[in-house]
Protein backbone atom coordinates (compact mmCIF):
# COMPACT_ATOMS: atom_id res chain seq x y z
CA UNK A 1 0.00 0.00 0.00
CA UNK A 2 1.12 3.15 -0.72
CA UNK A 3 1.35 6.37 1.23
CA UNK A 4 -2.28 8.73 1.42
CA UNK A 5 -0.14 11.52 0.29
CA UNK A 6 -0.40 9.69 -3.27
CA UNK A 7 -3.81 8.75 -3.35
CA UNK A 8 -6.41 10.84 -5.70
CA UNK A 9 -8.53 12.08 -3.36
CA UNK A 10 -11.05 14.54 -2.24
CA UNK A 11 -11.60 16.29 0.76
CA UNK A 12 -13.83 18.77 2.12
CA UNK A 13 -13.14 19.82 5.98
CA UNK A 14 -16.15 21.00 7.97
CA UNK A 15 -16.15 21.57 12.13
CA UNK A 16 -16.81 18.49 13.91
CA UNK A 17 -19.97 18.38 15.55
CA UNK A 18 -18.63 15.53 18.00
CA UNK A 19 -15.69 13.36 18.46
CA UNK A 20 -14.64 12.09 15.45
CA UNK A 21 -12.28 8.94 14.93
CA UNK A 22 -9.80 8.63 12.01
CA UNK A 23 -10.69 6.47 9.07
CA UNK A 24 -14.74 6.05 10.12
CA UNK A 25 -17.87 7.21 8.54
CA UNK A 26 -19.15 10.35 9.18
CA UNK A 27 -22.49 12.43 8.38
CA UNK A 28 -24.02 15.78 8.80
CA UNK A 29 -25.91 16.51 12.20
CA UNK A 30 -28.88 19.23 11.74
CA UNK A 31 -26.13 22.48 12.16
CA UNK A 32 -23.99 21.05 9.42
CA UNK A 33 -21.43 19.80 11.66
CA UNK A 34 -20.18 16.50 10.78
CA UNK A 35 -20.80 13.52 13.24
CA UNK A 36 -20.01 9.57 13.27
CA UNK A 37 -22.72 7.75 11.67
CA UNK A 38 -24.68 6.09 14.52
CA UNK A 39 -27.12 3.95 12.13
CA UNK A 40 -26.86 1.50 9.83
CA UNK A 41 -29.76 3.26 8.09
CA UNK A 42 -27.24 6.57 8.28
CA UNK A 43 -26.31 7.92 5.10
CA UNK A 44 -22.40 8.71 5.12
CA UNK A 45 -21.10 11.87 3.65
CA UNK A 46 -17.77 10.45 3.15
CA UNK A 47 -14.92 9.11 5.67
CA UNK A 48 -13.12 11.29 8.39
CA UNK A 49 -9.48 11.33 7.01
CA UNK A 50 -7.90 12.55 10.97
CA UNK A 51 -9.10 12.28 13.69
CA UNK A 52 -10.93 15.21 15.78
CA UNK A 53 -12.90 17.00 18.66
CA UNK A 54 -15.96 18.69 18.92
CA UNK A 55 -15.61 22.27 17.43
CA UNK A 56 -11.99 21.12 15.21
CA UNK A 57 -11.97 20.89 11.83
CA UNK A 58 -12.44 17.51 10.41
CA UNK A 59 -11.39 16.82 6.63
CA UNK A 60 -14.13 14.33 5.56
CA UNK A 61 -13.06 11.65 2.22
CA UNK A 62 -15.94 12.56 -0.13
CA UNK A 63 -14.31 11.10 -3.30
CA UNK A 64 -11.27 8.65 -3.89
CA UNK A 65 -9.22 6.39 -2.24
CA UNK A 66 -8.95 6.52 1.87
CA UNK A 67 -8.75 4.06 4.78
CA UNK A 68 -11.57 3.34 6.59
CA UNK A 69 -11.71 1.18 10.03
CA UNK A 70 -13.82 -2.12 9.57
CA UNK A 71 -15.92 -4.04 11.88
CA UNK A 72 -15.01 -7.28 10.29
CA UNK A 73 -13.47 -9.42 7.48
CA UNK A 74 -14.65 -7.72 4.36
CA UNK A 75 -13.60 -9.35 1.09
CA UNK A 76 -11.52 -6.96 -2.17
CA UNK A 77 -14.35 -5.52 -4.16
CA UNK A 78 -16.93 -5.41 -1.78
CA UNK A 79 -19.62 -3.22 -1.24
CA UNK A 80 -18.77 -1.39 2.00
CA UNK A 81 -21.61 0.58 4.14
CA UNK A 82 -21.53 2.30 7.73
CA UNK A 83 -22.21 0.42 11.23
CA UNK A 84 -23.89 1.67 14.08
CA UNK A 85 -20.35 2.68 15.13
CA UNK A 86 -19.42 4.04 11.76
CA UNK A 87 -17.39 1.54 11.08
CA UNK A 88 -17.52 -0.30 7.48
CA UNK A 89 -19.08 -3.30 6.89
CA UNK A 90 -20.27 -5.14 3.72
CA UNK A 91 -23.32 -4.99 2.12
CA UNK A 92 -25.12 -7.66 -0.06
CA UNK A 93 -27.73 -6.08 -2.38
CA UNK A 94 -30.88 -8.16 -1.59
CA UNK A 95 -34.28 -7.71 0.00
CA UNK A 96 -34.86 -7.34 3.78
CA UNK A 97 -33.27 -3.68 4.86
CA UNK A 98 -32.30 -0.59 3.94
CA UNK A 99 -28.65 0.76 4.24
CA UNK A 100 -26.37 2.70 1.85
CA UNK A 101 -23.30 1.17 0.26
CA UNK A 102 -20.62 4.75 0.73
CA UNK A 103 -17.31 2.55 -0.20
CA UNK A 104 -15.68 -0.25 -1.96
CA UNK A 105 -12.91 -2.45 -0.80
CA UNK A 106 -9.71 -1.55 -2.67
CA UNK A 107 -8.22 -4.23 -0.57
CA UNK A 108 -9.20 -7.44 1.75
CA UNK A 109 -10.02 -7.08 5.48
CA UNK A 110 -9.43 -10.29 7.66
CA UNK A 111 -10.23 -9.22 11.13
CA UNK A 112 -12.50 -6.54 13.10
CA UNK A 113 -10.49 -2.33 13.17
CA UNK A 114 -8.70 -3.53 10.15
CA UNK A 115 -7.97 -0.27 8.28
CA UNK A 116 -8.66 -1.13 4.63
CA UNK A 117 -8.06 1.18 1.68
CA UNK A 118 -11.34 1.81 0.22
CA UNK A 119 -12.64 3.71 -2.94
CA UNK A 120 -15.37 6.59 -1.63
CA UNK A 121 -18.01 7.16 -3.50
CA UNK A 122 -21.58 8.91 -3.04
CA UNK A 123 -23.66 6.97 -0.69
CA UNK A 124 -26.33 4.79 -2.88
CA UNK A 125 -29.28 3.29 -1.15
CA UNK A 126 -29.80 -0.66 -1.17
CA UNK A 127 -32.17 -3.30 0.00
CA UNK A 128 -29.91 -6.03 1.87
CA UNK A 129 -30.06 -9.35 2.10
CA UNK A 130 -31.38 -11.14 4.82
Amino acid sequence: MSASSQWNQQTVSFPAGGAILAHHFVKFDSNRAIVPCAATTDIPIGVSRDAAATGETVAVIVGGLGLLTVSAAVALGALVGTTADAEGVTLTPGAAATAYVAARAFEAATADQDDILVQVVPATNIALSA
